[in-house]
């Protein structure tokens, strides 16, 4: 055994060092697809470091008390009103802890834990416009939106270390109310150094800038706006500087003497203060460590199906080598060597170019995770730090092995058909066939091998139902006096029915492996002599492969989606197949002969020609939907937000008397072509009087009729739609947008009339309110009207509905007020929660009207371009990763485009010496390479951005609906198209400018 062994090293060694170029090209696959794994998984332990590690640090404590997002509500907001814990600020009624909440609190923890913990908090900025946007005077930049922290600076944080450029603390940085501290990425918007004076909204003294810290000194992922548009530091005595802001915190931050206890204290707390939220450094490492499996397991898929797309490399290499070598074969069949030896010689050499392949693999992986470093920070937000880890190269080295083996598995069974009278009669255009039988059985046991390689990569995503399900059977049995009959959850249920679904997969594979066994003939040797064994094979077989598929496919869930990707990738390889031959046969050449002999060459390698193009078209795919779909989200969003809102700048009001002057600037001010000024009431709908019917119905009654119709959770969207209505006034500036019946209203028809328009949703058009159809509303007022002074007293008022805009498509909407509106003028004197102006101006004219506005005290200036900027610095941010991911994967495809027009030119040698033999010059010659390989670079491009194409129209109409065709990026996908022509062409003229270069004398010689 161990000299069998030994032979089939030296010889696989000697043939790898023989067959050059190609081994060359086949350790490129390998290794392309190694690298992706090994890249990824060192991706995922870099993420996972940054989200488990350094715990008190993402939290700035060991427990963060804060209060619940949206507010509280009910009777615990009352409890905590009436005990003066939390308190309500500023016009729309915020939440702080006030001071002496503060002092509360820590009087309780002082009672409770004596010295055992320290308090601190961050101040609340209860203004909607003070502190949130800030501008250099002398630069004349601004950033519309920045994140505060107003915070004492002697001891925040209280874990970590917060450090600017300059090696200074905030502490040693901050010495005086008017420094500040600005964020990297906020100081390269203002274009500002220490030293410069910046102007905060709000403030009533201008601060001077101390020092810049890293973006990444608060984590982005508890605050992503933070790397979206940046932060600045001030200490708490500021809060002075701003009048409409009231002293208290909004996030407190707890240190513990003994941090083990933070669980036991953080339990004392929520029962002391149930109306609080707590994050204690357990939960959030529960959180950071939910979110790195999901990237990590991610990542790690992308890495596979690099690998696969490599796989596809490796059997085109191994049947050229098969091919080449039949005479090689034959030679040693003759020598005494069993096709089953053959079979294994040819398998020892395809493990050890996956060992080669793989160890090459894990230097590039490395590499390439430096790259992929960038994108990871840009996903998070924060900086990564590389390392090195055993895990990461001793999973590609065994998937490699593994996954090159099992490629190589069908090439090696052909070779062990070979007959050894072709030594008699050499050629190498004759590939052995290994039998449908023996190929059918190859492909089953491929797709049960990685099955299981995929099991252990993606574990953590499949067993989560058996772990889950455990638990639950585990509680059940743990109940004192458990419940005859249990109901069980839906998601276990749905996942045991996975793995039900996966076993009786394996049932189904089980019978026809075993009747593919018997029926083909490849155990006949076990049995021939001997009827009873025949005969005991035969009732065996078809009962045991079936239960042991059931036990294999229910233990490894994974296999029902390698069954799945199998049939997929199976239907698109003879979708290939047949456009390659249509091409062939049909695409018109005209008088070019070039052509004809190029479309002669790709028919006559059909085969290896569609799972290339098959390699191609997976990267092409994935990159296509994930640019097509950022770039289409952008575009929608681009054209839809202005003609929603009305104009391309808001301008926010705050307090009575402050709309006059915005009126008086911008009736002023050149370059703005309109403004109107809108209101948004609060609002309970009372009922709705059916004009068809003349039938009064309660609110209750038409919330009822709309879950009888479409469901609770569609039934959402009717609280939604009648919640709050926007006074607009109708002059100008109204939105642009579709409606599904009645009108649009109108200044002369409407101005100071109950009338009003709502949205034609799922659950507003179940609910049966019509055109026509008047509805009752409880307005509530607020403490004084920014826009009028008027009365807060609620009171009732009935609109008639003369629009319903058109929202049944399910399109988002990006309205900034509400999605109901109505003239300003029918709610007389009462008082708007909150007031806005949208004003349209020439774009040239903002930065003169945002200068000009914010000399006015409480008016925030808001551009809808910044809100532009934000959905595509969002976007930005989540299709990084993807998108480098997704070209790692066209990189692979485009090595395997390079080993395909390697092992092209290497078999069509002889053809190529004799074009020129026959006068054709290396330019011709390789030419028509180039205008075979880039029509297939076409066609892979048209495939697979075809298909990403489909997959995006599909999101696009279940995300956003209405008309498309104006936001697909038609664009990129010819870009794309365009690039996958250039991976073809290059891959070509690397591999085939030599082989058109070869002498016809060395070429023709036989070999």
């Amino acid at each position: 055994m161990i000299e069998k062994l030994r032979f089939y090293l030296r010889h696989s060694l000697n043939d790898l060092r023989v067959n050059g170029q190609r081994t060359v090209f086949a350790l490129l696959c390998i290794a392309a697809g190694v690298a992706a794994i090994v890249s990824l998984q060192v991706l995922g332990v870099m993420i996972e470091d940054t989200l488990t590690g350094s715990l008190q640090e993402s939290n700035k404590s060991d427990i963060r008390v804060y209060l619940p997002e949206g507010g509280t509500e009910g009777s615990t907001r009352d409890r905590g009103e009436q005990e003066g814990v939390i308190a309500s600020s500023g016009a729309f009624g915020q939440h702080l802890f006030p001071p002496s909440g503060i002092a509360q609190i820590r009087e309780w923890l002082d009672t409770r834990y004596p010295g055992q913990v320290e308090l601190t908090y961050r101040q609340a900025m209860t203004s909607v416009t003070s502190g949130i946007s800030i501008n250099a005077p002398a630069k004349d930049t601004n950033q519309s939106v920045v994140m505060p922290y107003l915070v004492d600076t002697q001891v925040y944080p209280f874990y970590g270390h917060i450090e600017t450029e300059d090696g200074l603390s905030l502490a040693d940085a901050i010495k005086a109310p008017t420094d500040i501290v600005l964020s990297r990425n906020l100081a390269d918007e203002l274009d500002v150094q220490v030293g410069d004076v910046v102007r905060v909204a709000g403030a009533s003294e201008d601060f001077t800038v101390r020092g810049i810290v890293p973006t990444s000194a608060e984590s982005a992922m508890e605050n992503p706006l933070n790397a979206l548009f940046g932060y600045y530091y001030l200490d708490q005595d500021a809060v002075d500087l701003f009048s409409d802001i009231e002293p208290g915190g909004d996030v407190l931050y707890l240190r513990l003497q003994d941090p083990s206890r933070a669980e036991e204290i953080n339990d004392a707390f929520d029962k002391r203060f149930p109306y609080l939220s707590t994050t204690t450094t357990g939960d959030l490492e529960e959180l950071n460590s939910q979110i790195s499996d999901i990237l990590g397991q991610t990542v790690i898929i992308m890495g596979l199906i690099s690998l696969l797309i490599g796989g596809i490399g490796i059997v085109n290499t191994m049947l050229v080598i098969v091919r080449r070598r039949t005479t090689e074969v034959a030679v040693l069949k003759t020598i005494g060597l069993e096709g089953e030896q053959i079979t294994m010689l040819f398998l020892v050499e395809a493990i050890v170019m996956g060992i080669a392949g793989s160890l090459i693999g894990i230097v590039l992986g490395w590499i390439a995770a430096l790259i992929l470093k960038s994108g990871g920070e840009t996903l998070l937000g924060q900086e990564l730090s590389f390392r090195f880890t055993l895990t990461p190269p001793v999973t590609g080295l065994v998937v490699g092995v593994i996954v090159t083996a099992i490629f190589g598995l069908m090439p090696t069974l052909a070779a062990g058909q070979v007959r050894p009278n072709l030594v008699l009669r050499p050629t190498d255009s004759v590939m052995p066939k290994a039998g449908r039988a023996r190929t059918f059985a190859a492909i089953l046991l491929v797709m049960l091998a990685l099955s299981i390689v995929a099991q252990v990569l993606v574990r953590d995503l499949l067993d989560v139902g058996s772990t889950v399900g455990e638990v639950y059977d585990t509680a059940l049995e743990q109940m004192d006096n458990p419940p005859e009959e249990t109901e069980i959850p839906d998601s276990i249920r749905d996942i045991r029915i996975f793995n039900l679904t996966t076993g009786l997969l394996g049932v189904f594979l089980g019978e026809v492996f075993a009747l593919t066994l018997l029926s083909g003939g490849l155990l006949s040797g076990w049995a021939r002599k001997h009827l009873l064994l025949r005969i005991f094979r035969w009732l065996l077989f078809p009962v045991l492969f079936p239960i042991v598929g059931f036990i294999f496919g229910y233990a490894v869930p994974a296999m029902l989606l390698l069954f799945v990707t199998f049939v997929l990738v199976g239907l698109l390889y003879v979708l290939l197949w047949a456009i390659i031959w249509f091409v062939g046969h049909f695409l018109p050449t005209g008088p070019f002969v070039d052509l004809k002999l190029a479309m002669r060459s790709m028919l006559a390698a059909k085969g290896r020609e569609a799972s290339t193009l098959l390699a191609l078209v997976v990267g092409v795919f994935t990159l296509s939907l994930v640019t097509m779909l950022a770039g289409t989200v952008t575009k929608f969003f681009n054209n839809v937000l202005e003609q929603e809102i009305g104009g391309n700048v808001i301008v926010i009001a705050a307090g009575s008397g402050v709309v006059d002057q915005i009126d008086t600037r911008l009736a002023n001010l050149d370059g703005v072509n309109s403004y109107a000024v809108v209101g948004n009431y609060q609002t309970d709908l009372v009922s709705m009087e059916d004009v068809s019917t003349g039938e009064t119905l309660t609110v209750d009654q038409l919330k009822r009729r709309a879950e009888n119709e479409v469901g609770s959770q569609e039934a959402d969207y009717f609280d939604y739609a009648m919640q709050m209505i926007s006074g607009r006034e109708l002059d100008s500036n109204l939105p642009d947008l579709t409606f599904y019946k009645g009108r649009q209203l109108a200044p002369m028809l409407d101005a100071g009339k109950p009338v009003m328009v709502i949205p034609a949703n799922s659950a507003t058009l179940a609910a049966g309110i019509d055109v026509g159809d008047k509805l009752t509303f409880r307005v509530g007022g607020s403490e004084g009207s920014p826009l009028t002074g008027g009365s807060s007293q609620a009171r009732e008022i009935t609109l008639e509905v003369v629009g319903m805009t058109d929202r049944t498509s399910g399109q988002v909407e990006v309205s900034f007020g509400a999605s109901s509106y109505a003239p300003i003028d029918a709610f007389g004197d009462m008082a708007p929660s909150a007031v806005f102006s949208i004003v349209d101006v020439d774009d040239a004219q903002i930065g003169a009207l945002r200068r000009s506005l914010t000399e006015v005290p409480g008016v925030f200036v808001l551009e809808t371009s910044l809100i532009n900027d934000l959905i595509n610095s969002l976007i930005d941010q989540f299709t990084a990763l993807p998108i480098l991911v997704a070209a790692l994967a066209l990189f692979t495809g485009g090595v395997v485009i390079a080993n395909s027009v390697a092992l092209t030119t290497l078999e069509r040698r002889r053809e190529i010496g004799i074009m020129k033999a026959v006068g054709l010059q290396r330019e011709r010659v390789l030419g028509m390479l180039l205008m075979e390989y880039g029509l297939m670079g076409l066609i892979g491009g048209l495939i697979g951005i075809l298909i990403g194409g489909v997959s995006l129209l599909y999101l696009l109409v279940r995300t956003f609906g209405g008309q498309l065709g104006e936001v697909i990026p038609y664009g990129t996908a010819f870009a794309l198209m365009g690039l996958c022509v250039a991976i073809a062409l290059v891959a070509a003229i690397v591999t085939a400018w030599g082989a058109s270069g070869e002498k016809p004398l060395n070429v023709l010689r036989y070999e």
